[in-house]
């Protein structure tokens, strides 16, 4: 892959979205590629499961790719990414937000997963059964609303509360201050 640590570039497109890039290199082990890897410019993602890596997503930071997202490829990931949650392994409480994407997790921390993207899994699903509530945050555009309302649909069949929050009421959970997050957190008791 040609990973290493964050460079600069790397730093400066985290703190251009209101990141810390110092917390999520540390709190989520994040890395970074330069030109000469086949993920060009990017952010390595490593994503955990029971501790261990066993996948990881690559987040352009040029804006010019035409995927902004890459996956690892299959035959390279120990569980397939759409078989886990985004930190599922930092979510402990009785309550979870889910979110499509992995920076809407770095905004709102511990407590909170990611689908990568908003095509769920009955497996990704599956590990949301053990929570008592599950708010569901999509984002605005109809196809989202409407896996939102599947998930939700899905998980209630098996006894689990769900809360449906749209982005039409409130602004990109990724891109939201830190003041709001913390408003939320508290409103939501998570």
């Amino acid at each position: 892959l040609g990973c290493e640590a964050m460079t600069e570039r790397h730093k400066k497109y985290l703190i251009s979205r209101k990141y810390d890039p110092k917390y999520l290199e540390a709190k989520y082990s994040l890395l970074g590629t330069g030109p000469l890897s086949i993920y060009q410019f990017r952010i390595i993602i490593p994503i955990f499961f029971n501790r261990e890596i066993v996948s990881y997503q690559a987040r352009d930071i040029t804006g010019k790719s035409k995927a902004r997202y890459k996956a690892c490829p299959k035959e390279r990931e120990i569980i397939h990414h759409k078989n886990i949650l985004y930190n599922i392994d930092n979510a402990k409480k009785k309550k979870i937000i889910i979110f499509e994407g992995v920076t809407s997790v770095w905004r709102w921390g511990d407590n909170t997963v990611a689908t990568f993207g908003i095509q769920w899994t009955t497996r990704q699903a599956a590990h949301l059964l053990s929570y008592k509530t599950v708010i569901i945050f999509f984002d605005q555009d109809d196809r989202a609303r409407e896996q939102s309302e599947k998930l939700a649909n899905f998980l209630s069949t098996f006894g689990v509360r769900t809360i449906e929050l749209s982005a039409i009421e409130f602004e990109d959970p990724a891109e939201m201050t830190k003041k709001d997050v913390q408003y939320w957190k508290r409103y939501f008791k998570i």
